[in-house]
Formats: structure tokens, sequence, C-alpha cells
């Protein structure tokens, strides 16, 4: 930068004295928030300043057990639902039940009186008839009922709701007009005053009630499949059912593989995962890698493959993935398909990280917005920029809120991800992913409940091999990068608890590699949020565990999403920030908030946006951006970006 540039100025009251600035020129539209952090460890004036780093395990208790699952939106919907109509079915026909009760053994009430009870039970049988119909509908519309079954139980209930129907209007026409009607079904359950034959038609009204017998069950069966697979997605909020989508096109078909893409092993230098997708059923699924573009004689290795049950009833899709034992800092050429037909994709292009403490860069962000006038692939392409070597995706990546029925929003974002995470140089960008509250529904708080299985697409679509995490479902998982760093991907109370089995693993993996020193980590919500409320329970619980495990671990940078913001911390120590860091070694920096794209938040919804008059923010603005960092030796370079490339905030942190 040039001498005469501008020079940033601090952005809260809260900086050190001993913090330096750099004359960095910022665009018009970004507010100046260069910052550079101070070092962690310079020789100070007073070495007695300075306390003994050692590493100590925290004993961490479990609480409620190891792991723990949310009551997704589509759960909370279908209860509210479910519970809403049953409710008011079982108490309409307990309603009827008693007014049949009363009219049968008390004849003696005035007529006005027997007429107005079989008038509100008429109306009540209906009721109840319609929540019957709707539970049928729910069970299908939320996935519970296959749709086969809900076309029997239409087959078997419809003729004996038609019955009783047509049996209480003809009482009720029949006992206060004195005239039997000519087309009238009588049974013992409503009248006792005539007795007549199961029919008492004429041949032409019994071809008209069969013919609206076959219309209503018809437009019944109709109904359950139009309104089957509800799919209730956010940012855009939509709503969609399987008649709306039968004649929407998806970006998966049968044939090559409709979707390439790769994740991160835990060795970033010898591990990449291959994903692919199709609906077609390969016989001899298989991925194709040689160091030599186009080789005549690539190494093959068999993929595994899964179809997605819990897709069967709404589309067919077989998912596809294998990890790929490779060597250090090398380009792959990389082809997936059906080895048996020869159906392969096109070349993609990837790389593995170095074995050494080579210099390095990633990428960072979260929350994917889905609007039209979403940047989020302008930004994805802003992160491709600086040839990451991966990118880690913090959660809230879809917002297709764990509904089956929403698998086309999953191939839109997965036709972006692979489309525009694509470098300079024309390799794709491996991503370490973390689990979002939308990968598992909207919740708030927690709740436990159900299983994995509620969470369809993000277990099954973003792996991280055998080793990475403690098993190998685990959605929280380490990377080591070269032999300086460590990347750790957790899961912030969506799936899995904060405490126990996580904390530990967290202080397991950190103690396993004392000696590397750049100790990265990304998760959805975050310790100490930039909008809301940093008090609100779930987020008091998990930065209460969560930070005496980063302050022992002496973790470096936490990546944050899931405000929808851009803010940076200062150093953080016991969850206030460091008073002298240029003495003080410790400290922990949290930045991100999580703006890939989607709409930014409002003081309607979350209050009055509280931006630097929280004393653990050091920068903070309501902007869409990625995250570039650079790690250079023990210093980390994290540049916050926009849609169009400009610098947001910069700030660099030298690890001791």
């Amino acid at each position: 930068p040039s001498p005469s540039s501008t020079t940033a100025a601090p952005t809260s009251s809260s900086t050190s004295s001993s913090h330096f600035f750099l004359p960095l020129p910022l665009p018009p539209p970004c507010p100046p928030l260069l910052f550079l952090l101070p070092r962690r460890t310079p020789t100070p004036t007073n070495p007695a300043a300075v306390p003994a780093r050692t590493f100590k395990a925290p004993q961490v208790a479990m609480a409620g057990g190891t792991s723990s699952t949310t009551m997704g939106l589509n759960d909370e919907l279908f209860f509210i639902f479910f519970g809403v109509a049953l409710g008011v079915g079982l108490l309409c026909f307990a309603f009827v039940l008693v007014v049949h009760f009363v009219l049968e053994r008390k004849r003696h009430v005035q007529s006005t009186t027997m007429m107005a009870m079989q008038k509100a039970k008429l109306g009540m049988a209906i009721v109840g008839e319609l929540c019957l119909a709707f539970i049928l509908l729910f069970l299908c519309m939320f996935d519970h009922l296959p749709y086969w079954a809900s076309m029997l139980m239409v087959a078997l209930l419809l003729p004996v709701l038609w019955q009783m129907q047509f049996n209480w209007v003809h009482t009720f026409v029949y006992q206060f007009s004195g005239k039997r009607p000519k087309y009238a079904y009588v049974s013992k359950f409503d009248s006792d005053r005539e007795r007549g034959g199961p029919f008492d038609v004429k041949r032409k009204k019994f071809v008209i009630l069969l013919i609206v017998f076959l219309l209503c069950w018809f437009i019944a069966v109709f109904g359950m499949w139009f309104f089957s697979s509800i799919c209730v997605t956010s940012n855009p909020g939509t709503v969609s059912f399987a008649g709306t989508r039968s004649a929407q096109s998806t970006d998966c078909g049968s044939g090559s593989p409709c979707f390439v893409y790769f994740t991160m092993g835990k060795d970033t230098s010898r591990e990449i995962i291959v994903h692919f997708h199709s609906t077609s059923n390969y016989a001899l699924p298989v991925v194709e890698f040689d160091s030599i573009p186009n080789s005549p004689a690539p190494e093959r290795v068999v993929a595994s493959k899964r179809l997605m049950r819990e897709l069967t009833h709404v589309t067919t899709r077989y998912v596809y993935r294998v990890s790929l034992p490779l060597e250090p800092d090398t380009t792959y050429y990389v082809r997936a398909g059906d080895s048996a037909t020869s159906t392969l994709s096109e070349q993609k292009k990837v790389r593995t990280g170095p074995a050494d403490g080579s210099d390095f860069q990633f990428a960072a962000g979260g929350d994917m917005g889905w609007t039209d006038e979403s940047p989020v692939a302008e930004l994805l392409s802003q992160a491709a920029v600086t040839e990451p070597l991966f990118f880690s995706l913090g959660g809230d990546i879809a917002y297709a809120n764990s509904f089956p029925g929403c698998y086309q929003r999953w191939d839109l974002t997965l036709s972006t991800l692979a489309n525009s995470l694509v470098t300079p140089a024309g390799y794709n960008v491996p991503l370490i992913t973390s689990i979002g509250n939308h990968e598992a529904g909207l919740h708030a708080p927690p709740v436990v409940w159900g299983g994995r299985s509620r969470v369809p697409f993000y277990f099954n679509y973003f792996w991280h091999g055998e080793t990475a995490g403690a098993s190998s479902n685990d959605d929280y998982h380490a990377h080591l990068v070269g032999n300086n760093s460590i990347f750790l991907a957790l899961d912030s109370y969506i799936v899995e608890r904060p405490e126990g089995a996580q904390a530990n693993f967290v202080t397991a993996q950190i103690g396993a590699n004392l000696e590397r020193k750049n100790r990265y980590g990304a998760y959805h919500v975050p310790l100490f949020p930039g909008v809301r409320d940093a008090e609100y329970p779930p987020i008091k619980h998990i930065r209460d565990v969560w930070t005496p495990v980063f302050d022992a671990a002496n973790m470096t940078i936490m990546f944050e999403n899931h405000d929808h913001a851009f803010k940076r911390t200062p150093l953080m120590f016991n969850q206030i920030p460091v008073i002298n860091p240029t003495f003080d070694s410790r400290g922990t920096v949290y930045v991100g908030d999580g703006s890939l794209g989607i709409k930014m938040p409002s003081g309607s919804k979350f209050g009055p946006i509280p931006s630097l008059e929280r004393e653990y923010i050091d920068a903070f603005v309501l902007i869409n951006h990625v995250l570039r960092v650079s790690v250079q030796g023990n210093a980390t370079t994290v540049t916050a970006v926009d849609r169009d490339g400009n610098v947001i905030d910069q700030s660099t942190l030298v690890q001791g």
C-alpha cells in the first residue's frame, strides 16, 4: 500500500493500545474495519508476566447421554397439525355418540330440541370425518405413511364414512319431515322407528350414488398423492407438494452422475472423499483417478452405494462415495460413474494439501441464501479466487429443513457448489462441513427426539471418512493440515450435545496434536453472537461448555455462523476480552457469523442490532461476505470480502 493511503480507525473502545494498524486502501462501500491483532508471544518487557502454557485436559461431565437430536420443523408442524386434527376429530365423534345416546334414551324431549341436537350431531359428524381425512393427509404430507397405505385406508374408510353420513342425513330428514326418502339406507345404529333393507332405492338413484361415491374416492386418493411429501424451505420460504413438483425438472437424472463433489478426510494431504449422485443403480460404481490428465490407465476404486430410502416415495436417488488414497501436495484428475456401462462423468481436477509446513489458503462461510437476489454464487467464486485448499461450510446449506420432499433444493445447492467452487487454475475445492439447524429442521431449543434418520440429507451427502470423527458417522470431525495446523468441525447442539463426548473429542484431538500451533474450528451457532441475544439459553449453554475447552486447548480462531452478519471479536479468554494481549498469550478470536448469501436480519425480528455495543465485538457489519484465510507459518490472516471482492475487514493473528 502506498504511504498516502488512509488508515483504518479502531472499531471498538476496548481496543488495546498495543494494537497497530496497517495503511490499506478500502473501497468506498466498505467500512474501515481493517485491523491487525497483536502477536501472541512477543518478547515481553516483563517475562514473569507471561504465564506458563500447559495443556490440561478439562474434565467435562456428561449430561443426558452422549447425543441428542432435534425435533425438526417437519416434526413440529406434523405434530401440531396431526394433534389438532386428531383432537378435534375425537371430540366431534365423542359429541356425536353422546347426542345419539341422549336422543335414543330421551324420546320425550321437545321436537325443536331434538332437531337442534340432530343438527349439531350431523355437523359434528361432518367435522369429525373431515378431521379423519386431514389425519390421513398429514400422514402422507409429512412422509409418515406410504402412499399405497393411504390409498388402502381411504378405500376402507370412505365407504364406512359414506354409510354413516348418508344414514345420519336420512334420520334427520325422516324424523322431522315424516316422509321417508325414496333412496335412503337405514341401519340399527341410528333409527329404531323403521327397519328397512340395506337399499331401498331405484336403479337410477343407485347409479347416481355409486358415481358420487367413486368420484369422492378418486378425489380423496388424488388429494392424498397431490398433497403428499410436503416441502417447506426457508430463505426463501416456499411450500411444495408431490403434485406441484411433478411438473418441475430436477438437476439429477439417469445415466452419468448428476453431481460430483469432494470432501476432505482427516489427513488433508492424503485423503479426499469423492461423492456422486444418480437416479440409476450402477452395477459397478467406480472412481478413476490419476496425476496425469486423461490417463489411459488410471487407478480405479470401487465406490460404496446407498439408496436414499427416505426419498423412495418422492424420487429415486443413489448416493455413491469413496475415499481416495492419495499423495501429498499432488494434483489429481478424477472421473466417477458406472464402469459396467462406461458411463463416467467429465474429468474433474482436485489437489491434496501439503504434508510439511508450507503456506496454504482456505475459505469459510455459512448460511447460504437461495433467493433470486442472493449473491451466493458470486461469494463462492470469490472464495475460490485465492486457490483455497478447502472450504469450511458452516451449516444452513440448503435451508431444506430436513423435509425429504425438499430434495430439489439440495440438488440446486449441490449444483451451485460444484459449479462455483472452482479456482482460476481449474481446481475443485473440497468441503469441510458443519451441521446447521436448517439441516435438521428449525429448532429452538434443541429437543431430544428421533434419530439421525430425521436428518436424511446431511449425513448422506457429506461424509468425511472413517477416521476424521470419533466414529465413522460423527458429525464432528478433525482434519490435519500440513504439520502445523488442525481444523475441527463441530456440532453446536444440533444433533450432538456440546458437552460430553464432543467436548472430550476436542480435548483429545488437540492433546494428540500439541505440536500443531495453528488450531482452527468451525460450527454453526455462535458462542459470541453479533445479532442474537448472547444470553439465549442454548447459546449460553454452548458457550459455558465450550469456552473452557477452547481456552485450555489454546484455539487460534473459531469460525462461527447462524447470525447472518459479519463480526470479529478481540482475543477472548474466559468469555471476556484479553486486557493486555501483548503480555498475555491466552485467547481465541471468534469470527464470521454466517452470511454466505442469506438475507440480512432486521431489527423487527431480532430486536435492536447491537453492532459494536457489545464488549466482545471489535468489528461488525451487516453484509453478505465470505472469509479468505491465509496461513503462513504461525501467522493467520482472515480477510472478509463481499460479492465483488471488496475488502470488508482484515486481521492477522500470530500464534506463538
